[in-house]
C-alpha cells in the first residue's frame, strides 16, 4: 500500500527551494567579491590622485572604513542569508528569500563604501 502523504507532495518544491537557496548564494558571492573589487579599485584610484598632488591631504580613514564595510559587511550578509535560508529550509519553509536579500544587502553595502570613500577624501 503505498499512499502520499503531504510531506510526499511538498518534497519537490522544498528541494526546488534548495536549489534556488545554492544558486542565489553563488550569486551572492560573486556580488560580494565584484563589489568589494570595485571598492578596492575607488580606493586604489582616490589614493593614486592623492599621491600626484602632494598639497592634498589624504588619511587611511576612508581605505579602512571602505574596505571595512565591502570585506566585513559584504560577506557577512552573503554567509547569514544562506545559514538563514538554509535553517528556514530544513523547517519546511521557503528559504529562498534570505539569500536573495543577501544580494540586494551585498549592493547596498557596496554603495554605501564607495560614498563612504567619497566622504572621507573630499578632493577626489
Amino acid at each position: 500500500m503505498n499512499t502520499l502523504t503531504n510531506d510526499d507532495r511538498k518534497r519537490p518544491s522544498l528541494r526546488a527551494d534548495l536549489v534556488m537557496i545554492w544558486v542565489f548564494f553563488i550569486i551572492s558571492l560573486f556580488a560580494a567579491i565584484i563589489g568589494a573589487g570595485y571598492v578596492f579599485d575607488s580606493n586604489l584610484t582616490a589614493y593614486a590622485f592623492c599621491a600626484e598632488r602632494q598639497n592634498v591631504p589624504c588619511s587611511g580613514v576612508g581605505w579602512y572604513g571602505s574596505m571595512a564595510l565591502s570585506l566585513a559587511i559584504g560577506f557577512g550578509a552573503v554567509a547569514g542569508g544562506l545559514l538563514l535560508g538554509v535553517r528556514r529550509h530544513r523547517t519546511g519553509r521557503r528559504g529562498a528569500l534570505f539569500v536573495l536579500g543577501s544580494v540586494v544587502v551585498v549592493v547596498l553595502v557596496t554603495l554605501i563604501a564607495v560614498v563612504f570613500l567619497k566622504v572621507a577624501l573630499p578632493q577626489h
